[in-house]
């Protein structure tokens, strides 16, 4: 597939991230408190946190095209999510005028330089193989042999064709990553990868996706968008 599109790695150089992020705090009143109304202006923030990132609206910040590919917003997806980790984060307060308030989210330099890298070496890749096989080097740190002579390309399925070759990992998958996934999975661009032999779907890669798909839709009948190597 031709390339495009193009990621826009200028944004991140400077992205706030504050509404696209959870964030929570306590909100402490000095005990010599004698503001005489409601406001508190005297009120402090501490021990703030982000709770959690809304990886979909990054995504829509740094693509701007409404007709870009579910294969391509994967590939950035899967780059985000493995990379993005809530104490990568620094929460900036700063005075209003009924107190302190929330003034930015950032995200710690190298992190944020680390993305530009692999956004900028994703728009430089030409097929949607190329990215694909980018994302998964990236993430495992090679590429199995047997996905590398096939076509990959997104489609629709049922849940129950796919065979999950690794059940041992796939009941001990970790819970926290799971439950993020429950939350996200509407926005997720393709649940997992899979290779296509004698007619079956091989699970290769989004066992924690998967496995929170099924516990979202159990006893339901909902097509999974899965992308297929032939």
């Amino acid at each position: 597939m031709a390339n495009e599109y193009k990621i826009n790695t200028n944004i991140l150089k400077d992205m706030d991230f504050q509404y696209m992020a959870e964030i929570e705090y306590d909100n402490d009143r000095p005990f010599s408190c004698d503001c005489g109304d409601d406001y508190h202006r005297c009120s402090q923030i501490t021990n703030t946190r982000v709770e959690s990132i809304h990886i979909d609206l990054i995504i829509d910040k740094l693509i701007t095209k409404t007709k870009t590919s579910d294969f391509i917003k994967y590939c950035i997806y899967n780059i985000l999510s493995h990379t993005l980790k809530l104490e990568y984060f620094e929460v900036d307060v700063v005075s209003g005028y009924y107190g302190e308030e929330i003034g930015s989210v950032l995200l710690e330099e190298t992190v944020r330089q680390d993305l530009i890298n692999a956004f900028e070496k994703l728009n430089s890749l030409k097929t949607d193989n190329e990215k694909l096989f980018y994302v998964l080097e990236r993430e495992y740190g090679y590429v199995l042999d047997n996905l590398k002579q096939l076509d990959f390309k997104i489609i629709k399925t049922s849940v129950n064709q796919i065979i999950i070759p690794q059940m041992n990992h796939f009941m001990k998958l970790d819970r926290n990553r799971v439950d993020i996934y429950k939350k996200e999975i509407e926005e997720i661009p393709a649940v997992c990868v899979c290779r296509e032999e004698n007619g079956k779907l091989i699970l290769v890669d989004g066992y924690h996706r998967l496995c929170a798909f099924k516990e979202n839709y159990i006893g339901k009948q909902k097509d999974i968008k899965v992308i297929v190597g032939k």
